[in-house]
C-alpha cells in the first residue's frame, strides 16, 4: 500500500510530519508523499527522519493554480508535483509568495465571517490546529466544534465555499507555469483529483489533459 497525496499541518492537514510517518508506519504503507498545499516546510523534517521508518519518501506539493482561459469555468485546479528538489530556487520563491498570499488571506475570511456575526477568531484556529499555515479546512472544523454549522461540508455550502459570502480569492499561478516550475526542479507534474473538476460538453477532462500535455 502506498500513499502519495497527504496534508501535514504545514499546509491544511490535521497531523504533523512525523505523526504522519508514525500513523503510516503503523498501517503498513510502504511509500508515502507529503504534498502540502503550496508548502514543502514538512518535507525536510521527513527526510531527517525517514531513515528510521521502513518505506520510501517521495517529495511532494500541491500547487494551486488559475485554469487556462478556454477552461475558466472547470473550478479548482491543482497541480501535484513529485520527486522534484526542494532547494530549487523558483520553486521556493513561487511557494513562499503563495505562504505569503495564505496568511493575509486568512485574516479577511474571518473578517466577513465575523461581520456575518460569526463568533470566531484566527487565533481559536491556531490555538485548536497548531497548523504552520491555517486554511478553510481549519476554519470549517472549528466552526462545525463550536455548533455554527452542523458539519465541515456546511461551512463550506453556506459560508466559505467559492462564491459563498466569507469567500476570499487565494493565490494562484497558470497551470503552464506551474508544470514548468516543477519540470525545472526535477520533478514530475500530476493533475490532482481530475473528478472534482466541472466540464461542458464541448470541453471535457480529456481536451483539459491534452491542453496540460501541450504544456509539458
Amino acid at each position: 500500500m502506498i500513499d502519495l497525496h497527504i496534508h501535514s499541518t504545514a499546509s491544511d492537514g490535521s497531523f504533523p510530519p512525523l505523526e504522519i510517518l508514525a500513523l503510516a508506519k503503523d498501517a503498513g504503507v510502504r511509500a508515502i508523499s507529503l504534498t502540502d498545499h503550496d508548502s514543502i516546510a514538512g518535507i525536510k523534517e521527513i527526510q531527517e527522519n525517514i531513515s528510521q521508518y521502513p518505506m520510501e519518501f517521495i517529495t511532494g506539493v500541491e500547487i494551486s493554480c488559475e485554469p487556462p482561459k478556454a477552461f475558466k469555468g472547470i473550478g479548482s485546479v491543482h497541480l501535484l508535483g513529485y520527486g522534484f528538489s526542494v532547494y530549487d530556487r523558483r520553486l521556493n520563491q513561487v511557494l513562499q509568495q503563495a505562504v505569503r498570499s495564505r496568511n493575509e488571506r486568512n485574516p479577511k475570511i474571518i473578517e466577513r465571517l465575523n461581520e456575518l456575526g460569526i463568533d470566531i477568531s484566527l487565533a481559536e484556529v491556531a490555538e485548536r490546529f497548531g497548523a504552520d499555515q491555517t486554511g478553510r479546512p481549519h476554519i470549517a472544523e472549528l466552526m462545525k466544534e463550536k455548533g455554527i454549522v452542523k458539519s465541515f461540508g456546511e461551512a463550506f455550502d453556506i459560508y466559505l465555499g467559492k462564491d459563498k459570502p466569507a469567500y476570499v480569492e487565494k493565490f494562484k499561478i497558470s497551470c503552464e507555469e506551474a508544470i514548468q516550475i516543477i519540470l525545472e526542479a526535477g520533478g514530475l507534474p500530476v493533475l490532482a483529483h481530475p473528478g472534482l473538476l466541472e466540464f461542458n460538453r464541448s470541453r471535457g477532462l480529456e481536451s483539459f489533459v491534452d491542453v496540460l500535455v501541450g504544456f509539458g
